[in-house]
This record gives structure tokens, sequence and C-alpha cells, in this order.
């Protein structure tokens, strides 16, 4: 048998909540016999209240005789009637309970006969508690009834491993059944009522080999063709999850409410892990979004009633439960807001030396309270006794309709004045009260208050807005100085711009007279490196590396400083390109790599396109080896698509004839075998350029080397021209540290040590 947690929705749009528990206003108990349990609670026309459930003359959970019982209360939880319902020998049961158009009550349960059969089973009794008809339906459960708008009522429970749907008349009379499967069903549970058909929520087993695996199941049907399927949803977060009640929300919208129940066996003890769950679905029973909420040793989780009293753009939820087997009996509520947020929750254990078992029900009453049923331990704990707890209304706090300034930090000058403007109203109708302070002076009880401020410092000027039961407030933080930036550009203080983009950026100083203020422009790179870029009241910045980027300026006089900081995203294909100058000099025979890092290295839309002045080279790669066999001006230029941006880097090569210079001592002497000269630079953070020397043309194996002896990368292997050559090693991609580089050449070896730091 399952066991309840009723979910309320109360619609609040509040700019300022407080989550204020409501108080208790009364508790009540009821005997009937040795076990009496009340199941589910509904808000009467009158204004009282009626609970359904069962009462036995054993309190043996395994007694084959108990009754259906209804009892009718005022809104002070007296009882007003009280009613048994059963035939001799029979055990019956009522799980849902609705007051008809008419004022009669019908109810939705079970009863068991002499053969062990259960049945599902629906009850017609008077507003004073006199049976009108009972009939039954197939076989097993019924645990929730609704009216339809047409009249019919509709029972919803499962019979054997199926889920039940029965259509009756007002007379009780069948006009439809229909079961429904997936695999193992555990039947359904909550449904509701909207246009186009009804909309039921249960829970299956579509794994009958694996039963801790239970999932969330939703389906659409058409009342009016005999409950055909309109559509059918699944819902599977956690393994063991079931759905247990549904209720209506905003934009054609309804909330589910479940439990995800897990045993954790360790050390031959079983820790009961259980979350209520809370999901949004549309129309069509995709899910919007889901939240969990951890609960110790709760498994049981029902009924959803939407809140008819509180109207407003946003939703609240109230939810009620209770322990579960093997773990503590108690009541549990749960307040969340209308995204899911939990807001606070209460435990009750014992009221009034009163042991709660737990609660199975919630309703809101006509005036705007709370009642919950359930069932717990009598004072002398001999027997069961059904109990009602009422809640005062939940009340909302005054709404802000309009506040001005909107921005609640303010910067001003010495002398200024600032006026202050609040306006709002009361969800409830109630005369408000304002109250304007700043620090301990009490300014005003008007809805605006304009304030001269001389006096240089930091003030808060609040506004206290009051319904007579609760106050919210909104407060203004305003710095008075002797200047401040007033205003900037570009306005928008992070901003996206393509590579070789060029921005202006200027500021904007209000000052009182005879102030001097100075300016300095720091400009911080992609590497958090930090340069300072100008001293005027504005600056033109060329970004021309890929990466964020950040542009701050501090205004100053002798006392003061005040700043505004730029964050610029700088997009482009291109992260990086070596050699970083793009104008270079080279001798004539020289080899050189020219090498680009893309900004998205993973990207699977990489392409690079290489050209030699006019000429398209044969290379899709990122680097590429350039030999110049002619003296003058040549262009290489490297074009990189990833599938998004294209960018193009283009380096200016002057090459020249090979000439002896004091700047070229290494090379001054030509030596008669092959040389590899110190890298440059070294250490180094990146890129590191190689260069040799062959006398004559040679086979060449260029690689470099961990301090393990491992061969990390391979930079030449193959026939090189005499001259002079220069290749560049790309070390992005490998940690910090010491490596070698070798050179071999016929029976000449040269080794190099090289030190990576980041």
């Amino acid at each position: 048998m399952y066991r309840f947690i009723v979910i309320f929705m109360l619609m609040s749009c509040m700019v300022v909540s407080l989550h204020a528990q409501p108080p208790e206003s009364w508790f009540r108990t009821y005997d009937y016999d040795l076990r009496d349990r009340f199941n589910d609670v509904y808000a009467l026309q009158d204004g009282g209240y009626v609970v359904c459930g069962e009462t036995r003359p054993s309190s043996n959970l395994r007694s084959r005789q108990a009754s259906m019982l209804i009892v009718k209360v005022d809104d002070n939880g007296e009882e007003i009637w009280s009613s048994f319902y059963d035939v001799e020998n029979n055990w019956e049961e009522g799980n849902s309970i609705i007051e008809a158009d008419n004022g009669d009550l019908v109810v939705g349960g079970s009863r068991k006969i002499d053969n062990g059969e259960y049945h599902c089973t629906a009850w017609r009794v008077s507003s004073e508690g006199e049976e009108i008809w009972s009939n039954t339906y197939g076989l097993d459960w019924c645990y929730a009834v609704i009216e339809l708008k047409s009249g019919e009522f509709l029972l919803a429970g499962r019979a054997q491993r199926s889920a039940l749907l029965v259509l009756i008349d007002t007379d009780g009379e069948e006009l439809w059944q229909r079961e429904y499967s997936i695999e193992r069903c555990n039947g359904f549970t909550s449904m509701r009522e909207t246009d186009g058909g009804v909309i039921v929520v249960g829970y299956t087993y579509p794994r009958p080999a694996h039963n801790d695996n239970s999932q969330i199941w939703t389906l659409k049907i058409d009342p009016e063709r005999e409950g055909e399927i309109i559509w059918s949803r699944t819902y599977d977060f956690r393994p063991n999850q079931r759905g247990y009640s549904i209720v209506s929300a905003p934009n054609n919208g309804f909330l589910i409410a479940g439990v995800i129940d897990n045993q954790l066996e360790e050390n031959d003890l079983i820790d009961y892990r259980s979350w209520w769950l809370l999901l949004r679905i549309n129309g069509d029973g995709n899910v919007e979004w889901s939240r969990e909420y951890e609960m110790e040793n709760v498994r049981f989780c029902g009924k959803c009633v939407c809140l008819e009293r509180l109207r407003f753009d946003d939703n609240n939820i109230i939810a009620a439960g209770g322990g579960g087997d093997g773990g503590p009996n108690e009541g549990k509520l749960l307040h969340i807001s209308g995204n899911g947020q939990e807001n606070w929750r209460r435990i009750y254990d014992v009221i009034d030396e009163f042991d709660v078992y737990r609660f199975r029900s919630v309703v809101e009453g006509r005036d705007g309270s709370i009642v919950v049923a359930g069932y717990g331990r009598s004072d002398d704990e001999s027997e069961v006794n059904g109990c009602l707890l009422k809640f005062a209304p939940i009340v909302n706090e005054p709404e802000f309709l309009r506040w001005s300034p909107q921005d609640t930090m303010q910067t001003l000058l010495l002398g200024d004045s600032l006026q202050f403007i609040l306006v709002a109203q009361d969800q409830q109708q109630d005369t408000l009260s304002y109250l304007w302070i700043m620090g301990e002076d009490t300014l005003t009880r008007d809805t605006t208050v304009t304030i001269t401020f001389e006096e240089m410092g930091l003030f808060d000027v609040q506004c206290q807005v009051s319904d007579g039961n609760s106050t919210v407030a909104i407060t203004w933080h305003v710095s008075v100085v002797e200047f401040y930036i007033s205003g900037f550009n570009p306005e928008d203080l992070e901003f996206v711009v393509r590579r070789q983009s060029e921005v202006n950026f200027d500021v904007n100083i209000r000052a009182i007279d005879g102030i001097d203020t100075s300016y300095l422009w720091t400009l911080i790179h992609r590497n958090n490196q930090r340069e300072e870029i100008g001293d005027a009241d504005e600056i033109s910045v060329l970004f021309d590396e890929s990466g964020q980027h950040r542009l701050q300026v501090q205004v100053s006089n002798e006392n003061e400083s005040d700043e505004v900081t730029w964050a610029i995203n700088v997009r482009s294909a291109i992260w990086s390109w070596w050699p970083s100058e793009l104008e270079i000099a080279a001798y004539v025979d020289s080899t050189y790599e020219f090498v680009i890092t893309p900004f998205n290295e993973e990207s699977d839309s990489l392409e690079f396109f290489w050209m030699v002045n006019d000429e398209l080279l044969e290379s899709d790669s990122a680097s590429v080896h350039v030999t110049f066999l002619e003296t003058g001006q040549c262009e290489i230029t490297s074009i990189v698509n990833d599938g998004i941006e294209v960018d193009t880097i283009r380096w200016t090569v002057n090459v020249e004839e090979w000439s002896f210079t004091a700047d070229d001592a290494d090379f001054a002497d030509l030596p008669s075998s092959s040389v590899l000269y110190p890298a440059s630079p070294n250490p180094f953070n990146s890129l590191v350029k190689l260069s040799m020397y062959l006398p004559r043309a040679d086979h060449v194996s260029l690689s470099v080397f961990d301090v393990s002896g491992r061969e990390v990368s391979k930079l030449v292997d193959g026939n090189v021209r005499a001259g002079s050559q220069s290749y560049i090693w790309n070390a992005n991609c490998f940690p910090a540290g010491v490596y070698v580089v070798r050179m071999d050449v016929g029976d000449v070896t040269v080794m190099r040590k090289v030190v990576l730091v980041r």
C-alpha cells in the first residue's frame, strides 16, 4: 500500500519574500476504534472539512475486518458527524474523497471480500453521512476519484499488475473500464482533468527482474473515447522512483510529486536514502525541470491539490509526508518556491504528547488555511488515532511595484540632491504603511522623499513597507564623493571583437569645483601581464591577439580614486604564431619554419592554407618549412578556418645575401663541419629557434629528447641543402622541464640542452 504526500501550489509574484512559516492554529485527534487512520482530507464549500480513511476493531495490520470511515468537522476541527461503511466481515478503506457539485460526498477506495480478493470501490453519501450507494468495479484498489466537468466520476487505481481507470455515472453505474500496462504496473495514484482529456500519474516496473528500478508513468487519456491514450511518458531519473500525485501549474503545465527510494546495505545494516521528487511537465508530458529533496528515511509521497485562493504569477508548493519502513515515524512538511528551491521544512514526531506516525494528505481551506491529515499513536500508546493539524493562511508580504532609482547603488557629489520613490501593493488588499529611514533618523511616512547630501561618506536610505502582519524593505546605498566616473564608452563592460579590431575607449567625470584628476590606462593581456598604455581621458587600443583581455582605467586625485574595467573577448581562429614578429629578415638559402597555433586545437573543422607570395603550397598542417632561394622581399601567408572563424597571418620576409658583421659573430668563421648553434631563446616558454650550419648538402636528423632519453619530437629527417638553416620547435603540448636537442649529420653528432618553463 502506498502512502501520501500532498502538494499545494501557491501563486506569488513577490519581489521580496521572507518565506515566513505559518503558525499552527489547532491540532485534533479522533478515536473511534483500536486503529483509526485518515487517508485524505477535503475542504468543503461550507468552510468545514471532511476526511476519509478506515477504522478497525484490532490494531493488527493484517486484520480481515475494517470499515470505511468518513468524518466531517467544522473549521475548528470539532466533529459534526462520523460514519462507518462496511459489509459484514469485509475489509474496507477509503483513500480519496471529494465533494460533488450537489454537496454529496464521493469516496474512492477498496473492499476485500471473503475470498480474499480486493475490489476497486466507490461510495456516495449525503452531506449528512447517509449512504446513497456503493459499488465495486474490477479487482484491486482505487487510489483517486475526481468529478469531471461532464458530471461523471473517474476512478483511478490498479487491477493486479495493470493500471485501472473506471468511469461511472452519478448513480455509480459503470460506463467503461480500461486497464493499462507497461510490464508490471503498480497502478494510477492521481489525476487531473485538463483541456482535451485527463492526465493520470503512477509508476511502473518496466523490467520485472529489477524491482528496485521503478519509473514514473504519466498518460493523457480521452474519457469520451473510453480512455483512449493520447500520449504516454515514463521518467527515469534514478532507480526506484515512484510518482504519486499531479497538480495543475500555470502556462498549461503540471507538477508531479513522487519519491526516490534507495536501500543501501553496508556492514549488514540497511541505510534508507530517500528523496522527494518534484518535476514540472508541459501539456505534452515533456519535462521542463526536476528537483530532488533529500529526506532521511522517508519512502512515501502522494496526492496533489491546486490552491484556488491565491492567483499570482509564480508558484509555491507545500508538501506533506511521513516516515518510512525501517525509519522513524514522523510527519514532515516542506515548502518549495516556484523554481523548485526549498525554503523551509518542519518535522513532527510528537504533537501535544501524541506520537505522529505520518501525514497522508493536505488541503487548503476556504479561508486560505492549510489542513494536514494523518494518524499516530494515542497518549497511552494502546491505539492508533486519526489526526488533523491546521495552520494559519500563508500570507504573502507586500509586493514592490515600482522604485526609483532602480539601481540601489548610487554615487553622488557633495551637495547633490536625489529623489527616492517606492510604490507597493498588498496581496491581501490591506492598507500599507511606509517608513523612510537614513541611519538613525526617521525621514517621512510618504511614498517618496528627496534628500540633499551635505556630508562626504557612505549612507543607507531605507524604506520599510508594512501591511500590519509583515514588513519588507528596500535599501539604497549612497556614496558621497568629490568626484566619480559618470559615464564611459563603450557602455558594455563585456563585449566581443575580432582580432585586429581597434576600439576607442573614454570616460566622463563629474567633480566638485577645484578638483584635478589624473588617468592611468592599463591593458591586462591574455597571459595576465599588465601594460600601462596611456594617461589621457581617452585611448584607442588595437587588439591583435585572440583570447580574453581586460582594459582598466583608474581616475585619481589626492584623496580618492574610481575605476572602470572592460572585459574584451578577442575572437579569432588563431591563438598565436611563430615567428612572433610579422616582419623578419633572412639570408639566402636559409630555411625557416612558420607555425600557427589555432584558437581551438580540438576543432574537427580546422583547415590550414599556406601561400608563398601568390603561390599556394601543398600543405594543410599547422606549420610549414620555407627555404629562401633568392634575395628580395617575400610574403608568407597563413589562412586558418575552424568552421566558425577565418583568420589570416601574413609575414613579410626580407631576404638578403649572407654578410658578416659584428651581429653575426656566431656565424663569422664558417666551420668546415656541421654545427648546431645554441638555442634561442633559452630558457623558453613555448617556441624555441634551433639553427644549424652545413658546409655541404647532407642527410640530417634533428630530434628532441626528454631527460629519460625518450624521443618526443622529430623536427628533421631528410636531405638538407648547404648553408644556414633555422627550425622552430613548438613545445605548447609538452610539460615544463629540461630537454636535449640532438643533431646527426653523417658522422657528426651535436647535442644542446634547452629548458622549457611555464
